[in-house]
């Protein structure tokens, strides 16, 4: 079983992916006032709307190339492909490479 998520709603989320991808070579971790964050989609949800957990990712001191996660919040990208909730500063980052 896949997941499942409107046609409008997951158009925006593979622009935050892409958006990701070319300025990290991760398609779901961004950077950003030198942190590095990460998305995880959650479940799917029966509107058709993507929502997961955004994390911040530190350093892991006792392991070289691992990552502490600790939860910074969530997003919501709703059916007709708006974000009512963003992830921590992606909103800042894409609203700067529109411009």
């Amino acid at each position: 079983m896949g997941y499942s998520c409107r046609q409008d709603a997951d158009t925006t989320y593979r622009e935050w992916s892409d958006y990701c991808y070319a300025a990290t070579g991760v398609s779901n971790s961004y950077l950003y006032k030198n942190n590095r964050y990460c998305l995880q989609i959650g479940r799917s949800q029966d509107d058709g709307a993507i929502t997961g957990t955004v994390m911040l990712l530190i350093n892991n001191p006792d392991i070289e190339g691992q990552y502490l996660a600790y939860n910074k919040g969530s997003f919501r990208i709703e059916p007709n492909g708006i974000a009512t909730r963003f992830p921590t500063g992606l909103n800042d980052l894409l609203a700067g490479a529109a411009a």
